[in-house]
């Protein structure tokens, strides 16, 4: 019989191989897309936005299903392996947005059922904690990811299609390596039903949506045009491009291992976040050069780095073990709801007005979530107060 720690190790070890394959999906897709096969911004946010068609459709048939969450986790690895060769076979935007739409359906689902995973192994005691590390990683799978493709590129003379294959082998790593915590499943078990769409009252658990959704507009826009911008703008070469990814994820991660030992300061964090992701977004719409482009990154990876995190901590205390999977699955299916709407609408104001007023624009929806969140805030205070 595995051990908590070492159950949490092999999901914080194959939440390393997704996220970094996941990342490389929701940036690499746009500019192979743009600089490969020669379409415009508002084709490149199309095939975003059919990517989050999927990836609805994959948590829909998660929140329905009957599966173990062990052996859902096995499965979405393995067929994610499968698909990822794919990719060379996409000589035209049809054949790159339909095989997209497969890779995105098989990794769509692994996000919420890697978060109820860790909640399951994880103690009371250390549950909060160990939801911050799983974020922790996420953020470092988000620097390696990027350095990995880095050097592929760099060894193929900047071969897209090639840095992006390179993935597949991560995925079928994570596979095998988790095999034995399949064959040991023990409490990953969700009581033994269907995992169910519900509702949440406790507004805690809205606190999360609102601050997932802070960063919701922002990062489709950092994936899909922060590449595209930067080599418009400045030139950067797809290794460029890559490791000023890096630079944003970097801050991510050490928000995220600063935040390990704050686990009960989810609103003041939040708050400042706001704060700072407005802040970022400005300097990026009026950044005159590639440094001045680097520096509002750093800016926005410090809100990445908090906003997550702080918002799984809400949803997770929000709802009894039992319903976890569920709540995560409709936090996430709300979150590629917003996606498939945005992200046209980002790439038509990118197309029309251009780059730099498409991250102006985004202060728009920033202000208003924060201003939800604090409403919310406030309300929960009362009823914690009342009660």
């Amino acid at each position: 019989m595995l051990s908590e720690r070492t159950k949490l190790v092999i999901i914080l070890l194959v939440t390393l191989a997704y996220r970094a394959t996941n990342n490389m999906l929701q940036t690499s897709v746009p500019l192979y897309a743009k600089y490969v096969l020669g379409q415009s911004d508002f084709t490149v946010s199309v095939i975003v936005a059919l990517a989050n068609i999927s990836a609805i459709l994959s948590l829909l048939y998660l929140g329905y299903s009957s599966m173990r969450v062990g052996k859902s986790i096995f499965l979405s690895l393995a067929f994610t392996c499968v698909c990822l060769p794919l990719f060379l076979v996409t000589w035209n935007v049809v054949s790159l947005a339909l095989v997209n739409l497969f890779v995105t359906f098989w990794i769509g689902t692994l996000m919420p059922l890697l978060l109820a995973t860790v909640v399951l192994v994880s103690g009371p005691l250390f549950r909060e904690r160990n939801l911050t590390i799983f974020y922790a990683v996420l953020s470092l799978s988000l620097v390696l990811g990027p350095i990995y493709q880095g050097a592929v590129l760099a060894a193929t003379n900047d071969n897209l299609i090639s840095s992006m294959l390179c993935f597949a082998p991560l995925v079928a790593a994570a596979a095998v390596l988790f095999l034995p915590l399949l064959r040991s499943e023990g409490k990953l078990e969700v009581a033994g039903q269907k995992v169910g769409i519900l509702f949440v009252r406790d507004p805690r658990y809205w606190m999360g949506i609102l601050a997932f959704e802070s960063f919701n507009l922002p990062f489709i826009a950092i994936a899909t045009f922060g590449g595209i911008f930067a080599k418009n703008s400045y030139g950067a070469s797809y290794g460029v491009i890559e490791t000023l990814f890096t630079a944003f994820f970097f801050t991510s991660l050490i928000v995220r291992i600063i935040l390990v030992r704050f686990p009960s300061r989810n609103e003041p964090i939040m708050l400042l976040s706001f704060l700072v992701m407005g802040i970022g977004l400005l300097m990026w719409a009026f950044s005159s050069s590639f440094w001045d482009l680097t520096l509002s990154l750093v800016l926005l990876g410090s809100a990445h780095g908090s906003t997550y995190p702080i918002a799984t901590r809400h949803i997770a205390d929000s709802v009894s073990r039992e319903k976890t999977v569920g709540a995560f699955t409709v936090c996430l299916l709300i979150d590629d709801a917003v996606s498939l709407a945005g992200a046209p609408l980002l790439g038509l104001i990118a197309e029309l007005f251009g780059l730099s007023s498409l991250f102006l624009t985004l202060e728009v929806p920033v202000l208003g979530i924060g201003l939800g969140y604090t409403v919310m805030m406030r309300r929960a205070l009362t009823q914690n107060i009342g009660g």
